[in-house]
């Protein structure tokens, strides 16, 4: 009796598996979904990714029977698989080459949706080709088709329904029929997209990220009191601690539209200097030579000397250094000089050890010029307590 139980559970199990496997069901679909059609109404089904035309029969328990009206056979179809009637081939015919017009708003649609891109895009997706490469001609392109996608919103209304089928968009009629629709709605999105899209791609800003990058290294391995260089005679130091200078190299170099993304690069190394430069100071023992004189010629590297409140200077060689060329002739001989001084009109709370060498420069016969200065280079730096 006991094998003869067993047997029937079995036998019912495995009938009960076979009519959940012949039930079709659309996995992207929300369980919940229902559309709540009647006996004798025209459908869609989703059958195994497909779309196909149906006449409901009979529901019960959110399961629709359902006739095929292609091939008249009988399908058990979930409720979420089943969708308000639409001409499917008039709407492949609707929307035949027109994916350019819709393929560029799919990510944008997926953001406000909250859907995977993906999955909405489906497997073969051709990215749109726009055949330029910055935002501004993007914008261009896509306001032209905007009237385009004006008439494939008339085009849309012809059919009977646009439901959601929660399949990637070329099976999806209220995809399209949302971005025909809601065409203005949609383009600033892209435009910002794509704008923020050839930021990313920059090559100048892909150079400027690794020499921030470079300087970061620097900045993190230094230790307080080591005699090793922090970086920050580093232009990326400057414009890190300093929103002026940072404004100003940005329009030097017609970059504003890299402001945003410069200022995310520059905020990791802004807030490490503020850890680590109150420690940095300068190494001005080696510079223990010079006259009044000499620092007097120096200051003529500075456009306004006024501006700058000097605490200390200094030349590193009391003797001249000789620069020679390959073939041994002298081209001029230097002393290297520094300053250590705070600049007044400096937006940020740091002072600069300025390095401005004395030059003259070789007049042949054994003989030079008279003396010069030079600007070679700011570094930040610690200021003296109290300043």
């Amino acid at each position: 009796m006991k094998k003869h139980l067993i047997l029937i559970v079995t036998l019912v199990l495995s009938i009960s598996v076979l009519a959940q496997d012949d039930v079709y069901s659309n996995k992207f679909a929300p369980s919940n979904y229902d559309a709540n059609l009647k006996k004798g109404d025209k459908a869609i089904g989703v059958v195994i990714g497909s779309l196909e035309t149906f006449t409901i029969v009979s529901k019960s328990v959110g399961i629709y029977l359902a006739t095929e009206d292609s091939s008249g056979r009988e399908y058990s179809l979930r409720a979420n698989s089943v969708y308000p009637y639409f001409d499917v081939q008039q709407f492949g015919e609707i929307i035949s080459g027109k994916e350019d017009l819709i393929t560029p708003y799919l990510e944008c649609y997926a953001k406000k949706h909250n859907q995977d891109a993906d999955r909405l895009k489906g497997n073969g997706f051709r990215p749109p080709y726009f055949g330029f490469d910055n935002a501004e001609e993007t914008k261009a392109t896509l306001q032209k088709q905007q009237a385009q996608l004006a008439q494939l919103e008339t085009q849309l209304k012809t059919l009977t329904a646009r439901p959601d089928t929660f399949l990637e968009y070329g099976n999806n009629p209220a995809v399209w029929y949302e971005i025909a629709a809601k065409r203005t709605e949609y383009l600033p999105c892209v435009l910002g997209d794509k704008a923020a899209q050839d930021v990313a791609d920059s090559p100048w800003l892909r150079a400027h990220r690794d020499g921030v990058k470079k300087v970061m290294r620097y900045v993190e391995n230094y230790q307080p009191g080591s005699k090793d260089s922090m970086g920050t005679e580093s232009e990326y130091a400057l414009y890190a601690v300093s929103q002026k200078e940072r404004m100003t190299w940005l329009k030097d170099k017609n970059a504003l539209q890299f402001k945003d993304a410069v200022d995310e690069i520059l905020k990791p190394l802004a807030d490490a200097l503020t850890q680590k430069l109150p420690t940095y100071q300068p190494r001005m023992e080696k510079y223990s030579f010079g006259t009044t004189a000499d620092f007097a010629l120096m200051k003529k590297a500075f456009s306004n000397p006024s501006r700058y409140k000097i605490f200390k200077t200094g030349l590193m060689q009391n003797a001249w250094q000789i620069d020679k060329n390959a073939l041994g002739i002298p081209n001029a001989r230097y002393k290297n000089g520094v300053f250590y001084l705070r600049d007044s009109q400096s937006d940020h709370p740091y002072c600069y050890v300025t390095y401005v060498n004395i030059i003259q420069d070789y007049s042949g016969g054994g003989t030079y010029a008279a003396s010069r200065s030079k600007f070679i280079q700011d570094e930040l730096v610690a200021c003296p307590a109290g300043n």
